[in-house]
């Protein structure tokens, strides 16, 4: 008989742990190993499905803040270069929770990941950060004009897929270079500088 599981993962002092729950009661586990043995399945079968678990945000679908790092690494380790980045913040989400509710909220959260999804196109690296931040990482990028368009494609869909919320988003655009974090600091900066004047815009920095 099939059965349906609910499965909450935890990375603590370089372990997964987490607790199991279905039909009423709970299993708590330690490493990823504990938890196949109790399911009695094929970890070779199942590894794979719980990696991907731990890896991306369920209520986007894009990546988390792990998978989105664990992606990046991997395409720089295959040589990948010229990274560029835009940190995507939704304006007064709270604001929006607080009048609409959370499930209009949640709406508003995969209308945007839609959205980056698409303007970052199948090439690029597309997560949620937590809360109403997104990053949208972009490969062979030179042209700093070329990354605020793009910035600027994601505000205007943002504001026409919720017209009657009045949604907007503001983008943070950093390029270009090998470092995550170095990049991922002048997105913040950026970032801060559009919430400084007016939200619902593209603000570039530039390390090259």
């Amino acid at each position: 008989m099939e059965r349906d599981y609910m499965v909450h993962l935890h990375w603590e002092d370089g372990v997964w742990t987490g607790c199991l729950q279905t039909e009423g009661q709970s299993y708590s586990f330690a490493g990823i190993p504990a938890l196949l043995e109790y399911l009695q399945v094929d970890p070779f079968t199942h590894l794979a499905q719980l990696e991907r678990m731990a890896s991306v945000d369920p209520l986007t679908g894009l990546y988390n803040r792990r998978g989105l790092m664990s992606e990046v690494d991997r395409i720089l380790a295959a040589g990948g270069d010229g990274m560029a980045l835009l940190v995507i913040d939704v304006d007064d989400l709270k604001q929006i929770n607080d009048t609409w509710g959370h499930l209009k909220g949640d709406e508003v959260l995969r209308m945007v990941s839609e959205v980056v999804r698409q303007v970052g196109g199948p090439d690029a690296v597309a997560g949620r950060l937590g809360g109403d931040e997104f990053v949208l990482v972009l490969w062979e990028v030179s042209d700093g004009q070329a990354l605020v368009d793009l910035g600027e494609e994601i505000c205007h869909r943002v504001a026409q897929g919720e017209e009657a919320l009045h949604v907007s988003a503001s983008v943070g655009a950093c390029g270009y270079g090998t470092s995550y974090q170095e990049l991922m600091e002048g997105a913040d900066r950026a970032l801060y500088q559009v919430k400084r004047n007016g939200k619902g815009r593209v603000f570039l920095s530039w390390i090259r």
